[in-house]
């Protein structure tokens, strides 16, 4: 959306700190405590502490590879009339998923239908390693996104500099809102990035970021079908810093987390990325070291899995494939896996 933002009226775009802070703003002024709220499932453990805190009702949607399931949003908007959809539509986190161009028409034109805002939230845009669809927000019409993003992940996290991209009769209360939290981010922060996308370093950074980045992914793809058992499935992400990694049913994970801690590799379980921590097993793993530390790092966590998985627990993921708890395909070097 950087590029489109050069295009867009600067009375359009809100400057944040960070877009965490676009994220509270929007979620502050489109719900109101006891309001349902659709997002996907799982989804960044961020915004749902925002909904939790602010006592929103939360539906999760379950992710398939081209997104959310768009038959089954239909009848939460049908039945419960959310005041939100919250999206991130593109290197999803936790999953590393993007949605397609028809998968992003749909769910706007169900959010036109149905009259429900859309939150796009796209943190990571800019770190692909191909083309990706334009945001639902260049495609809209009418109004109903309001776009969120970031120079945190792309150029450094410490400038905390984000923005928001909000049209039509949101614009004035949301900046309004924003303006009652600190009237304006660090304009040393805002003249760095400015600088370095005026000068052009901006795009050659970006450039040796998803080389350094894709290096990384598959350093890990290739330690994944090295060293992790045959249960085991993963995404495999078109850019982005991590991808999602989905384990047999009855795995104790937060002792192989502690174990593997101990063992100098940190992963983040996957239970904080559900609504209320419940759903399947699963880690989410990323990429940004060197691809001789990704490899120590996957061994390790491969040995505790194998350690861990009892015979009785081979053929699960083949059961959870029948029950239809499997949702989309990934492709790797090495074949195919199934992943939930």
């Amino acid at each position: 959306m950087v590029g489109t933002v050069h295009h867009t009226a600067l009375s359009l775009v809100i400057v944040t700190n960070g877009s965490k802070q676009g994220l509270s703003l929007a979620t502050h002024y489109y719900v109101q405590p006891g309001d349902w709220v659709i997002v996907e499932s799982p989804t960044f453990h961020g915004a749902l502490a925002i909904l939790e805190s602010l006592g929103a009702r939360v539906i999760g949607i379950p992710m398939a590879a081209e997104g959310m399931n768009l038959e089954l949003l239909e009848q939460y908007l049908r039945s419960h009339r959310p005041k939100l959809i919250y999206t991130i539509s593109t290197l999803h986190n936790p999953t590393g998923l993007t949605t397609s161009q028809a998968h992003r028409q749909q769910l706007l034109a169900l959010a036109h239908e149905y009259e429900c805002p859309i939150l796009e939230d796209n943190a990571y845009e800019g770190l692909n390693f191909e083309p990706v669809p334009p945001p639902i927000k260049a495609i809209d019409q009418h109004d109903w996104v309001t776009y969120i993003g970031t120079f945190s992940k792309t150029l450094m996290p410490g400038l905390r500099v984000g923005y928001m991209v909000v049209t039509g009769k949101h614009y004035q209360p949301i900046l309004e809102r924003k303006l009652l939290q600190d009237l304006h981010v660090s304009t040393v922060s805002q003249a760095i990035v400015s600088e370095y996308l005026a000068s052009g370093h901006y795009r050659r950074h970006l450039s040796r970021l998803r080389a350094k980045n894709l290096q990384g992914r598959n350093a890990m793809l290739q330690a994944l079908e090295r060293y992790f058992p045959e249960e085991v499935e993963w995404t495999v992400p078109r850019g982005g810093l991590f991808l999602w990694v989905h384990l047999p049913a009855g795995l104790p994970i937060q002792a192989i987390c502690r174990e593997a801690l101990a063992q100098n590799v940190l992963v983040a379980n996957g239970a904080a990325f559900f609504l209320d921590q419940r759903g399947y097993p699963a880690l989410r793993l990323t990429f940004l070291h060197p691809s001789e530390k990704i490899e120590q790092g996957i061994a390790v966590l491969g040995k505790l899995l194998k350690s861990y998985l009892a015979p009785g627990t081979r053929g699960q993921a083949s059961r959870l494939k029948q029950e239809g708890i499997l949702g989309f395909v990934a492709k790797t070097e090495g074949g195919t896996k199934l992943v939930g």
